[in-house]
């Protein structure tokens, strides 16, 4: 774990930040990830959503290059693998609720 797993130290890293590009590797080797154009603050309950239609999620899979040549070092971080892969999902805003963004305090 590089950068840390508990949502404190996301909100640490990120708390200056007004827009956020989110990479996690899961321990299946999946890659996802998402971008927020607003700054993380915590909310109260399903009533706190916030951000902006700019926001998405995204994901790739790992698993492709765990016996590729395209990555033979065990020092490959998620980052790297994943401008490395041609093809990213990515999944837009549907415009069918306000549920964009948000930090539940439930940690």
């Amino acid at each position: 774990i590089r950068d840390g797993a508990h949502i404190q130290t996301l909100l640490q890293k990120v708390q200056s930040s007004k827009r956020t590009l989110l990479v996690i590797e899961t321990v299946e080797g999946d890659i996802i990830g998402s971008f927020t154009s607003a700054p993380w603050s915590k909310t109260n309950g399903s009533r706190g959503y916030y951000g902006s239609c700019e926001a998405f999620v995204w994901r790739t899979d790992n698993k492709e290059y765990a016996s590729s040549s395209c990555v033979t070092t065990s020092t490959s971080s998620a980052a790297t693998i994943a401008t490395q892969k041609s093809i990213v999902e990515v999944f837009h805003w549907s415009g069918k609720n306000c549920n964009i963004q948000a930090l539940v305090n439930e940690y």
